[in-house]
């Protein structure tokens, strides 16, 4: 009978011991946990890396590891009518901090938008933890604001940015890859240039097939969970 590798072993320890709550919130120090199981902290790493593989941890840089929340846990893939920066990250988000602007018209914007010059941006950060987690930047044609969205209320704001424009959308079109972005070309520090970032454009359209907003979500890799459900007709 084979037996399981050292860092297998204490996987499954600090899984039983998450499992029966004797860590509730954060897990101990790689010193502390390479104490309390006699072993190597490379054998902790390793144990490390294989719970934050299997989304049951995530590290937050200079705080240490902590556990996922049984919501992020159970998501059962991208929803096409709320965010995608929500059902894409593995930490819960405590918090959204808005900036909100009445853009200029621009090259690009009028490619997008078909020559339309009245827009707003979003400029939307992300908090889990207190620690800024991704960025997203939205651009919606002042047509598909509601009118009664009042843009100095975030609840409001919050509302419409996560929830009710997709409701205006007949087709979505969803493109993923590495950001070529440095971190110095965002407002807020969160992530450093050694870290890969993902991109995600999220472009909806109206039942003719014109785009009244886009959303380009940045998220590091370390991040990012993304799960597909595919389904099928017999």
């Amino acid at each position: 009978m084979s037996i399981a590798p050292k860092y297998v072993q204490i996987y499954n320890q600090i899984l039983n011991r998450i499992e029966h709550a004797e860590y509730s919130h954060k897990i101990p120090s790689e010193k502390q946990l390479a104490q309390d199981f006699n072993c190597s902290r490379v054998t902790i790493r390793s144990a490390l890396a294989l719970l934050k593989e299997d989304q049951v941890i995530y590290s937050i840089k200079g705080e240490g590891n902590f556990i996922k929340h049984a919501n992020s846990l159970d998501s059962t893939g991208v929803e096409v009518n709320c965010s995608l920066f929500q059902s894409s990250c593995n930490v819960s988000i405590d918090d959204m901090v808005f900036e909100i602007s009445h853009s200029k018209a621009t090259a690009y914007s009028q490619k997008l938008f078909d020559n339309t010059d009245d827009y707003r941006s979003f400029n939307i950060w992300f908090e889990s933890n207190h620690q800024i987690v991704g960025n997203e930047f939205s651009m919606v044609t002042m047509s598909a604001i509601n009118h009664n969205v009042d843009i100095h209320d975030q609840k409001e704001v919050k509302r419409f940015i996560n929830h009710d424009i997709y409701k205006q959308a007949a087709h979505i079109q969803i493109n993923m890859q590495q950001s070529q972005r440095k971190a110095n070309t965002f407002h807020q520090e969160f992530f450093t240039d050694n870290e890969p970032m993902i991109m995600i454009e999220e472009n909806l359209n109206d039942k003719n097939g014109q785009t009244f907003a886009q959303n380009k979500y940045y998220l590091p890799l370390k991040f990012l969970n993304v799960r597909l459900n595919k389904y099928w007709t017999k």
